[in-house]
């Protein structure tokens, strides 16, 4: 129903997010906050200070995932164990989520940035640094982030907290070798650029 759908999807940081992407695409409104000749008001220093804050979700994010793995899920009826959060039953899944998140989503975003992109807005690539290409480009290749583990405890499925911890462990663990390598495809195709 509309009122779940509601309190799930527009979270507050839902609505930071719109609200930081309304203020970047407003002149007016990023002069103001971000300080530009002319206005009175320089929230840099706020937003260093924010800047210091962030540092903290890293670690933040390492304690729900390590958290989650330490749950043990509620027993099966029988006492029998349950063979579908097993590693050799998930091995299907982590094969297919791999070969998305590693082979198919970096080739995407070597397409997108690089051939969809010039043609929809050539300006837009012209003008971006590749530092800032680079690090676009390195998104498609990350692993997956822990929020999954988080939306699973709202829903309060601890079974599905496992699986899901479970398969982000070997997840990140397979991620080492696939985003060393993405991350020299990448560098080749921005120095190009340079």
């Amino acid at each position: 129903d509309w009122k779940n759908f509601r309190e799930k999807v527009f979270t507050p940081p839902f609505w930071a997010c719109i609200l930081g992407l309304v203020v970047g695409l407003v002149p007016v409104l990023r002069n103001f906050f971000m300080g530009a000749p002319g206005y009175p008001v320089n929230l840099s220093t706020l937003f260093s200070a924010i800047d210091m804050l962030k540092d903290g979700y890293t670690p933040c994010a390492v304690l729900v995932l390590a958290g989650s793995l330490t749950q043990k899920p509620p027993p099966t009826p029988g006492n029998k164990p349950d063979e579908s959060t097993t590693l050799r039953a998930l091995t299907p899944s982590l094969v297919v989520i791999c070969l998305v998140r590693f082979i198919l989503i970096p080739l995407l975003s070597l397409f997108v940035m690089f051939k969809l992109l010039p043609m929809i807005a050539p300006s837009l690539v012209a003008s971006n640094h590749p530092g800032s290409l680079f690090a676009l480009l390195l998104l498609g290749c990350m692993p997956s982030a822990q929020n999954a583990i988080v939306i699973a405890q709202i829903e309060g499925n601890p079974r599905l907290i496992s699986l899901i911890a479970k398969i982000l462990v070997v997840v990140y663990c397979c991620s080492i070798l696939p985003t060393t390598v993405w991350m020299m495809v990448f560098l080749a195709f921005t120095k190009c650029l340079v």
